[in-house]
């Protein structure tokens, strides 16, 4: 029972924590770009394009690897 206690508490934490902080979007795509060896294709699955318009305010040369796949 205190252990069911514990990991409520604990999962209380998270998801105040997941709420709250900042979306490091910028800084995962660079790291993605910087980790890249080859122009591989990026593909962005589902309705819209916003993916892809997010990514060109960080790097517009990665608009010739997108390709779209609407489901």
């Amino acid at each position: 029972m205190e252990c069911l206690i514990l990991l409520s508490l604990l999962f209380c934490s998270l998801l105040v924590q997941q709420l709250v902080e900042p979306v490091h979007w910028m800084k995962t795509i660079q790291n993605i770009i910087k980790q890249r060896t080859n122009p591989e294709k990026i593909f962005e699955v589902g309705p819209g394009k916003q993916l892809k318009a997010m990514i060109s305010c960080i790097d517009r040369t990665l608009l010739d690897n997108f390709t779209n796949l609407e489901t």
